[in-house]
């Protein structure tokens, strides 16, 4: 994040300089940036991720008001509902644009966050690791449709709805084993559910996997999760133990 960037969004809301702590304001970027995919999963599939339009804690929009990231940030940052929305207004853009960074910043940026999401996240449902299918439309083209308002020849995936949600637990090697949630998506034209790993048909029992190559988690049961880390220092340990 472009300290330029922050200090022009703080000059334009003098009530967060005067408020607020410097590490307030980063935690409140790191947050939001982490929880990007959490707060886009209100909007439609369809939907431009323009953060504009996923200004949920902004009052004045027409987007309907999701409280439950509102009051997460308020207890995490232990500010107020007012506090919480100019934050959104000043910095939403900057937060949403927000880079990581390499693996290494990312564990780092993990390590300070975990905690937030323990204590305040748990009671909302928001955890560290919400696992979700990396599509929120079916992927067989023969479940596409015409879009509204569009001639017939403008084919739209079919929307992935039905979903079904559970917690479950993470196994990391930086922070050993912490709560996470994950969540399922149907699609009710070709009978298929989608999970975070992979999909089936409801008639098949074959998995079809995403991914070309090995997923940061990998689902070894319905509410087990291992980080890839954990699943390679369980081969070396093998192969050095003969």
């Amino acid at each position: 994040m472009l300290l330029s960037h922050v200090h022009q969004a703080i000059t334009a809301a003098p009530e967060i300089a005067t408020t607020l702590d410097f590490e307030v304001i980063i935690k409140f970027a790191d947050l939001v940036c982490w929880m990007k995919d959490e707060i886009s999963s209100v909007q439609p599939p369809h939907t431009d991720c323009d953060v504009s339009r996923l200004a949920s804690l902004v009052p004045g929009t027409n987007v309907p008001v999701v409280p439950t990231f509102c009051n997460f940030l308020m207890s995490a940052l232990g500010i107020t509902d007012e506090l919480t929305k100019i934050l959104w207004a000043s910095l939403k853009d900057v937060a949403w644009n927000l880079q990581l960074g390499h693996e290494s910043a990312v564990k780092r940026r993990v390590q300070a966050l975990v905690e937030l999401f323990l204590q305040h996240g748990y009671p909302h449902n928001i955890m560290l690791y919400h696992f979700r299918p990396p599509t929120r439309t079916c992927l067989d083209p023969q479940c596409a449709h015409s879009a509204r308002g569009t001639d017939h020849t403008q084919l739209q995936a079919h929307e992935l709805g039905e979903p079904s949600s559970f917690n479950a637990t993470a196994f990391t090697r930086a922070l050993g084993p912490i709560p996470a949630r994950s969540t399922s998506f149907y699609c009710r034209r070709c009978h298929t559910r989608y999970y975070p790993n992979y999909y089936v048909h409801a008639q098949a029992t074959t998995r079809t996997y995403y991914h070309k190559q090995t997923p940061k988690f990998l689902q070894i049961a319905e509410h087990f999760f291992v980080e890839d880390e954990v699943c390679e220092m369980f081969a070396s340990l093998m192969c050095v133990s003969w």
